[in-house]
């Protein structure tokens, strides 16, 4: 029988996963690597789990760093909307004006979101008030 195991090296968790709960977990994740062993095959994925499938295992591992944040998957369609460049290039436009404007004033910056505003209803605050290492980043993109 199949035994499926989520591992957290670094928190030392190790626990059994029904099949629903990995599709869940892996599903729309984009293949960033592979390894291939006498027994195994790995595949890195973008949200920083390794999948290995050794004989009838599989184990799902937690590739993060101490002290590193786990990436967050935002599903910006509905089931079965198209996804035309136009409505995608808007949900993300508008997520990152929602980063932004919850990061500025979790920073205490919440007086540059108003003045901006004031000045400019339609301005971008990721672009006009966050610097590289601020802005949004996004590692994959996938249907899923």
């Amino acid at each position: 029988m199949t035994s499926i195991t989520f591992i957290d090296p670094i928190q030392g968790v190790h626990r059994q996963l029904d099949f629903a709960q990995l599709v869940t977990l892996i599903k729309g994740s984009a293949i960033k690597s592979m390894a291939l062993g006498d027994d195994f095959l790995e595949l890195g994925l973008s949200d920083a789990f390794n999948l290995r499938i050794q004989g009838t295992d599989i184990l799902l591992m937690s590739t993060l760093n101490n002290g590193e944040l786990p990436p967050v998957r935002v599903q910006i369609l509905d089931e079965g909307e198209a996804a035309t460049a136009e409505v995608v290039e808007s949900r993300i436009h508008a997520f990152r004006q929602l980063y932004a404007s919850t990061y500025l004033v979790a920073a205490g910056r919440a007086e540059e979101v108003a003045r901006v505003w004031k000045e400019n209803p339609e301005a971008d605050l990721e672009r006009e008030l966050l610097n590289e290492e601020e802005r949004l980043f996004v590692t994959a993109a996938s249907e899923g």
